[in-house]
């Protein structure tokens, strides 16, 4: 039986490769822009989130997080247009290879999303 100390464990491990191997693969020599219209998605995201991991665990800082990321896209809402310009741009200039690897990322990210709610569930119920 899988504890959840360890599961926890895993999680942050899996995190911290994924932060590396963001690392490893952005462009240092380029400032980027900030992308206010991605701060409002994951802020409204996180507030789903937050509220229902509160409810189950009375601890609302996720909520909290996305209320900050929430309003801070909102803030800078005049600059949306732009960002989703920019990022249109940036895609339909990328190589064939980084799309590919674009691909295998997202790939990656949905299935550790997946396989996330897969340990949840088999934790949750054998808590039952």
């Amino acid at each position: 039986m899988i504890s959840a100390n360890l599961f926890v464990l895993i999680a942050l491990i899996l995190l911290a490769l994924i932060f590396i191997i963001g690392l490893i693969f952005s462009k240092k020599d380029k400032k980027k822009k900030i992308d206010y219209h991605n701060f409002f998605i994951i802020g409204i995201v996180w507030l789903g989130a937050g509220i229902a991991i509160g409810i189950s665990t009375g601890n609302y800082g996720l909520f909290a997080i996305g209320l900050i990321f929430t309003i801070m896209g909102l803030a800078h809402k005049k600059e949306w247009k732009q960002n989703i310009a920019d990022r249109e741009k940036r895609l339909k200039n990328m190589s064939k290879k980084d799309k590919k690897r674009l691909m295998i990322i997202k790939g990656v990210l949905v299935g550790l999303v997946l396989l996330g709610l897969v340990a949840f569930l088999i934790i949750y119920l054998m808590n039952q």
